[in-house]
């Protein structure tokens, strides 16, 4: 056994010695002196290789390159490694003796997805079990997707999901809570028959993040909601009716001439006044919205979550 371990770290040595950096770098400046329809091209064929470059170059390379690549191109590259990372699952459960039918399936789909407006059981159980997937220790996956501006970000889900929807409900499982956030509003805007089998757990990491296409000026997605998510929010929305006066309070602490010591104190103050029992396990939320509707600053969102 200890003669094998041995022989895996020296092949491990020998292909790392054998990565020459200047070839690396070659091959980055001929991808970027490319037009950009070439290059698109050329990811599409080869998305392994350049999901390589981007986590092997320097930031400075890195961004470089991510800025000659299309929407396309880095919707390519997000199919490419969303299948690595299913084959690799599939890996695992196959070496512990588990079934793998449904993830097997749900592969299968990222490669010849099928238009339906219904979800396949094997679908709905992979979207059910996002929660454990996003809860274990993982390296971060899809860090060129964090890089993005949010701009450019959304319009990328928005053509990922346009192709292929399965690649949208795979990504929930091993990207980002900040990519997360994109790809559950480009769900909703294209998907939402997909909304119902999303856990409420997925809906509160955005929610945290503001309020999306999700609360009540957006009916329609509303009504698809999961009835957990659809309660959630109408707590939110009952705690600010029923603390308008309080809230419109803090506006006028902010619009006042104290020192912004003396305002910060007020509205903590008032806050904490306007926080019940009854609302404890919905504030973390609801006090994201307040800091999102420019209520509260990021200082007093994580004071008062702190204590909660």
């Amino acid at each position: 056994m200890k003669d094998e371990k041995e022989r895996f770290l020296e092949n491990a040595a020998s292909v790392f010695h054998q990565i020459n950096l200047l070839s690396i770098k070659k091959s980055f400046r001929l991808l970027c002196d490319m037009e950009s329809e070439v290059i698109e091209n050329f990811v599409e064929k080869y998305s392994d290789f350049i999901i390589f470059l981007l986590n092997i170059l320097d930031e400075k390379r890195s961004n470089e390159l991510l800025l000659r690549l299309t929407d396309s191109a880095l919707v390519y590259i997000s199919e490419e490694e969303l299948r690595t990372l299913l084959i690799h699952e599939i890996a695992i459960m196959a070496q512990s003796g588990r079934d793998f039918t449904g993830i097997s399936l749900f592969l299968d789909r990222i490669d010849r997805p099928q238009e339906s407006e219904e979800i396949e059981d094997f679908t709905g159980e992979i979207m059910s079990q996002a929660v454990q997937y996003r809860n274990r220790p993982q390296k971060r996956n899809f860090a060129y997707l964090d890089t993005l501006s949010p701009e450019r970000c959304g319009s990328v889900m928005r053509r990922l999901i346009e192709r292929n929807l399965y690649v949208g409900i795979g990504l929930l499982l091993f990207c980002s809570d900040d990519v997360l956030c994109f790809v559950l509003d480009e769900l909703a805007r294209q998907k939402s028959f997909v909304l119902p089998r999303i856990p409420a757990e997925i809906y509160a990491l955005r929610l945290r993040a503001g309020r999306g296409p999700f609360f009540s000026a957006a009916r329609g997605i509303f009504n698809h909601l999961p009835e957990a998510v659809q309660n959630l929010i109408r707590r939110i929305e009952d705690f600010r009716a029923r603390e308008e006066r309080g809230l419109s309070e803090i506006q006028a602490i902010h619009a006042g001439s104290d020192p912004e010591i003396t305002r910060r104190k007020k509205t903590i103050e008032l806050l904490a006044s306007m926080i019940h029992k009854r609302d404890l396990d919905i504030m973390e939320v609801a006090l994201a919205d307040l800091k999102h509707s420019g209520l509260i600053q990021e200082s007093d969102f994580d004071m008062l979550r702190s204590v909660l």
